[in-house]
Order: C-alpha cells, then structure tokens, then sequence
C-alpha cells in the first residue's frame, strides 16, 4: 500500500513541480520521502525539481542522498555534478563527471563534462572529452548539434587548432536543421542554427 501511495504522491508531485508549483510539490515530495526513506527515486525527482527551481543547496542535499544510495547510478554522479557546477563547486562537479562518465561512458556524460572544462577555459581538454560525447552518442541523439557546437568552441579557442572550427559549426548546422525539418519554427532550434551560421 505505501509504495502505491510513494508512487503517485511522487508523480503528482512531479507534475506540480513541472508546472513551476513547486509550493504543492514539496510536502508531497516529503511524504513520500518519509513513507519510504530509502527510495532514491523519490530523492532524485524532488532534486531535480530543486534544480529547475534554482533551488541549488537544497538539489546538491537531495542528489546527495540519491549518490548515497544509488553510487552505481551514472545519472545520480550526472546531476550531482551539474548542481556542483551550479554552485561554482568546479573540482566537485568535474570528480562527479568522471565518476558518472566511468560508470557509464555516454554522450549526456561527455557532453556535462566538456561544458565544465569550456566554461572554465580549458579548451584542450575540452577538444578531447566533446570527441569522446560524439563517438558515444547515439543515432538520433537530439543534442548532437550541442556537442558539435561545443567542440567548435573548443577549436575556436585552442592555438593551432581554431582552423577546424568552421567545419564543427558546419556539422552543428547540419544537426540542428535535421530537426527543423520537423519543426520548422521551434524558436529554440531556430536561434542555435542562427548562432550556428553567425560564428
């Protein structure tokens, strides 16, 4: 019966949270929590519901707790890190990265990783860990034209290298207008293709 109860009151809190009402998530959240403690799944949704609240301490407490009882959960080190470079915690977010990208080598892994090391303008590293999110995307993968963007920052900064940067952009373009072939006005799509075009 409790983990009926866990399960919906975690999905309605999830839809509340997703809708920016985060003020009748959170006692749901917590009574799911407290029915049943152990249930790292409960833990990371109230975390990323956290996040996209901009409620950074209280997701690092929650991804916290998610890493304590899921360590071999390669999204648990994800979203520890992402919340770790939120809060400007760059040593902790890139041993998270890593620790994510070990347990399980993929493109959203990479892709968390490379970011980290362009905002903190370390554009060497960044060249090899992007390839790396390449290699290990898959067919279809709707952040590609991302990743293909980020390397070409990567390029564009790094001596000796910024000569392969259009040809990055022009694999972004590529991307990006293989999903505005399906949506055509998506307002997104359309202002990573003009940036795209404009570097």
């Amino acid at each position: 019966q409790d983990a009926v109860n866990v399960e919906t009151m975690r999905e309605l809190a999830s839809v509340f949270s997703s809708s920016g009402n985060m003020s009748e998530a959170e006692p749901l959240y917590s009574e799911a929590i407290r029915l049943r403690p152990n249930d790292w799944n409960t833990w990371s949704q109230r975390g990323v519901a956290h996040y996209s609240s901009q409620k950074y301490a209280q997701a690092e407490k929650d991804f916290q707790t998610v890493v304590t009882l899921a360590s071999d959960s390669p999204a648990a080190h994800r979203n520890l890190g992402a919340v770790a470079m939120a809060l400007g915690k760059f040593e902790e977010a890139e041993r998270e990265f890593k620790t994510s990208a070990t347990l399980a080598p993929t493109a959203a892994a990479y892709s968390n990783l490379g970011a980290l090391y362009i905002y903190q303008g370390r554009y060497m590293d960044a060249i090899d860990v992007m390839k790396r999110a390449i290699h290990y995307s898959t067919a279809g993968y709707r952040k590609m034209h991302i990743l293909w963007a980020n390397l070409a920052e990567a390029y564009q900064y790094t001596p000796q290298q910024e000569a392969k940067a259009p040809d990055a952009y022009r694999h972004a373009i590529e991307e990006v207008e293989k999903q505005l072939a399906f949506a055509p006005n998506d307002p997104d799509l359309l202002s990573y293709a003009a940036v795209y075009w404009a570097k």
